[in-house]
């Protein structure tokens, strides 16, 4: 019973390892950039920035105003909202992530992450 338990925990773990890699190239990294402007509200927790940059939008996505935007109840909103007026307010260089595969329920570009940058 206990080969058979430690087979599939390895079968398992093969399993999960072979697909994290596919999950990882399921986005696109704009750096560096500046935040030009944070959008937020319109009665629900949705986040959103807009970059210095020509927006990219690997997947497509119908709404091309340069807003790349995190929908209410997606986990991180706070963190994001808090890394970009941190960013616009101190002029940092920032990381941000968008999602290659899928777009917000609005159909702009879906924001994964915000990483400001210290200083050079």
């Amino acid at each position: 019973m206990l080969d058979r338990i430690k087979s599939v925990a390895l079968a398992s773990l093969i399993v999960v390892s072979t697909l994290l890699p596919v999950g990882a190239m399921a986005q696109a990294i704009i750096y560096p950039a500046h935040i030009t402007e944070v959008n937020s509200g319109w009665g629900d927790d949705a986040v959103g920035v807009t970059l210095d940059q020509p927006q990219v939008n690997p997947a497509k996505c119908p709404i091309t105003d340069g807003i790349y935007n995190s929908p209410a109840g997606a986990g991180g909103n706070r963190t994001f909202l808090a890394a970009a007026l941190t960013a616009l307010a101190n002029k940092l260089t920032v990381t941000v992530v968008v999602s290659s595969t899928q777009c917000d329920p609005v159909g702009r570009p879906y924001l994964i992450a915000v990483s400001p940058s210290a200083p050079q």
